[in-house]
């Protein structure tokens, strides 16, 4: 049987997925030594980080192990607005910026995004 994937998971994915990136580039270590890490291969780690691919509860598990994070962090959609401070971090902080918008996240920095990028009462201007 084939998987339907809607909007609402792809962006939670690559949300995700950003979430994974920053983790892995803020400890300088390669896709390739995550993934011998936890037991898989640099391109599946590769397809998280981008969001074609979501985590299963056994691979969050692993990865907030190796990362020594909670699983909560690595699921938070304000995780990169915490430490955003380069421009690679500010794209990163867009994606999660639009998944918060998408889904109702309300706090002072997810408003004044949406009133950046035109967002008025969660809908598109």
């Amino acid at each position: 049987m084939k998987k339907i994937r809607t909007t609402e998971l792809t962006s939670f994915c690559k949300m995700v997925g950003a979430n994974l990136r920053k983790m892995r580039t803020a400890k300088r270590l390669s896709q390739a030594e995550v993934g011998r890490a936890i037991g898989i291969r640099f391109q599946q780690i590769q397809k998280y980080e981008v969001g074609s691919n979501c985590l299963s509860s056994w691979r969050l598990k692993q990865l907030a192990n190796f990362f020594k994070v909670s699983t909560e962090n690595i699921l938070d959609p304000q995780y990169i607005a915490k430490f955003c401070n380069n421009k690679e971090d500010k794209t990163i902080k867009i994606i999660h910026e639009q998944w918060a918008i998408k889904n109702g996240y309300r706090d002072n920095d997810t408003l004044n995004i949406k009133n950046t990028l035109g967002f008025e009462n969660g809908a598109k201007r």
